[in-house]
């Protein structure tokens, strides 16, 4: 079982609480004047494992979810199924994504509507802001922002015990108990 969620992220830096020592001086968020470039991401979290599959684009629409529900096959070669959680947005109805998941074994599971509680993989979301997008340094260089993202992601793409933890499908409890 694999959640799936999109996300978007832009050039320019969230703005959020600063802490600091007494008497340090905090770090201005500087923001470079032209357009608030974006870029997309497309994740699976697997629900067992922690494992994270994702593709990183300017833009995801039909095409692009195509190719990732490819790569998502590519990376559980050996599972008769896969069941993908994910929400309602229109795009994951499309008659070519719809084929696509058929074609590559994988059968969606749809959240209801305005639940996105319910989809763990949000978190994840929360964690990469918390860690990388807020209050950024690098509105001036957005290539340089998207590598860091990158970098951040590939801490996950094996698995990880400490994401499912912070996601909250797995507590410390049950990591000692089971001694993962």
């Amino acid at each position: 079982m694999l959640f799936q969620d999109e996300f978007t992220y832009y050039r320019k830096a969230e703005i959020s609480n600063q802490w600091q020592t007494k008497g340090a001086e905090i770090a201005k968020v500087i923001h470079k004047h032209g357009p608030n470039t974006k870029a997309r991401i497309a994740a699976t979290l697997n629900a067992v494992t922690g494992k994270l599959t994702y593709l990183q684009r300017n833009k995801i629409g039909v095409d692009e979810l195509a190719k990732f529900y490819q790569q998502v096959r590519l990376a559980y070669p050996d599972a008769k199924v896969i069941y993908l959680v994910q929400d309602n947005w229109p795009v994951h109805k499309h008659d070519q994504l719809i084929e696509q998941l058929e074609t590559d074994g994988i059968s969606p599971l749809f959240l209801p509507t305005y639940a996105s509680w319910l989809n763990p993989i949000e978190k994840l979301w929360r964690w990469l802001r918390q860690e990388v997008l807020h209050n950024h340094q690098l509105s001036h260089q957005f290539k340089s922002l998207r590598k860091k993202v990158v970098e951040w992601l590939e801490a996950f793409v094996d698995e990880s015990i400490e994401l499912l933890i912070y996601v909250g499908l797995l507590s410390k409890a049950e990591v000692d108990l089971y001694q993962y």
